[in-house]
């Protein structure tokens, strides 16, 4: 369980004791998050996997994603892979935001049904 900490209403910060009163924080996930950004715009191509990897941020959190190759028809190489996720960073990005804002998971990896 979270706890919020607050001031108490009138406390005189002078002193050398501070009181604090204790709330309950909110749990429900859209309270709790900030939006999700994408200020890095570095990607990666992982060839093991057959994807792109990008990382969006929810405020402090690094919130790793991966866009499967099999989203970007026709493209044979990493150069490829890596200028078709940047032609499409958009809706890459809105695609991102729509899984993130279900249920929190450690990785995302996006597929057909996200951009939808």
């Amino acid at each position: 369980m979270m706890y919020l900490f607050s001031k108490s209403a009138g406390e005189n910060i002078s002193g050398a004791m501070v009181a604090f009163r204790i709330e309950e924080a909110p749990t429900h996930h859209e309270e709790l998050s900030m939006s999700l950004s994408f200020p890095n715009q570095s990607r990666s191509y992982e060839e093991a996997g057959k994807r792109i990897r990008f990382i969006g941020h929810d405020g402090m959190f690094e919130i790793p994603f991966f866009a499967g190759a099999d989203l970007f028809p026709g493209v044979t190489s990493e150069a490829g892979y890596l200028r078709a996720f940047d032609d499409a960073r958009v809706s890459v990005y809105q695609a991102a935001r729509r899984a993130y804002s279900g249920a929190r998971r450690p990785i995302y990896v996006l597929t057909r049904a996200d951009f939808g």
